[in-house]
């Protein structure tokens, strides 16, 4: 029997310049530009509008999330 492989959603919290927190949960396997879609769809924000910035740096848009997980811990 082949277990099919589930990648864990992982809770982020994700600010803007209102100072707005909202929760997103996201797969490490998804790039800075699949959490940009997420997070424009709920803020009716055009995606190519929304800059992710982390630890002072902008992220691009195909740099993978869990990269950014593995350097956090």
């Amino acid at each position: 029997m082949a277990s099919a492989r589930r990648s864990q959603k992982l809770p982020i919290f994700v600010r803007f310049n209102s100072n707005t927190n909202i929760p997103v949960e996201v797969d490490p396997q998804w790039n800075v530009s699949k959490l940009k879609e997420e997070i424009g769809g709920r803020q009716a924000v055009d995606p190519k509008d929304i800059r992710i910035i982390f630890a002072g740096r902008e992220l691009k848009d195909d740099l993978k999330l869990k990269v950014m997980i593995v350097l956090t811990f």
